[in-house]
């Protein structure tokens, strides 16, 4: 009997260490929470309407998204500019278009560059202007199944002739 009982309480503890083993590896493969970061480089704005506005970006997983360029929509009609209103602004923020996009795809975390570039007729419509503050808006997903997130970083920057 005494020697059943210590069998048995030893499977107990095997299972029990088992268990917390288990625990420690799932934690260990656990994905961590999506980080991602958005830098305008472009400061010039005869530059950036001839070659693109370059945008550094950095993530810490595996991502899918996409940037967006938001111009104020009152400007975008002074200057006869037309585009998709934007979405999921905030509470009370002044209403904006999209002038430019960009997908982002990536394998793994890490930083690089993205150049966003615009049509002839927003270049040219842009050029009219001596300065304009633009919004960039970078909505990334990770590519998780099984802890799905989602994360949205905006920048605002100033352009100059």
């Amino acid at each position: 009997k005494a020697k059943r009982e210590a069998e048995e309480k030893a499977k107990r503890e095997a299972e029990e260490k088992a268990k917390r083993e288990a625990e420690e590896k799932a934690k260990a493969k656990a994905v961590p929470a999506l980080a991602a970061t958005a830098a305008v480089l472009s400061r010039s704005l005869k530059h950036v309407l001839a070659s693109g506005l370059v945008v550094r970006y950095s993530v810490n997983q595996q991502v899918a998204g996409r940037f967006e360029v938001l111009l104020d929509a009152s400007i975008a009609r002074r200057i006869g500019l037309h585009g998709p209103p934007a979405t999921g602004l905030a509470k009370g923020a002044a209403p904006q278009i999209v002038i430019g996009k960009a997908i982002l795809v990536t394998t793994k975390g890490g930083s690089s560059t993205v150049k966003i570039l615009f049509g002839k007729k927003t270049a040219a419509r842009l050029h009219r202007l001596s300065r304009v503050s633009l919004t960039v808006r970078l909505v990334v997903r990770n590519a998780s199944a099984k802890s799905p997130a989602s994360t949205t970083v905006v920048s605002v920057v100033t352009l100059t002739h």
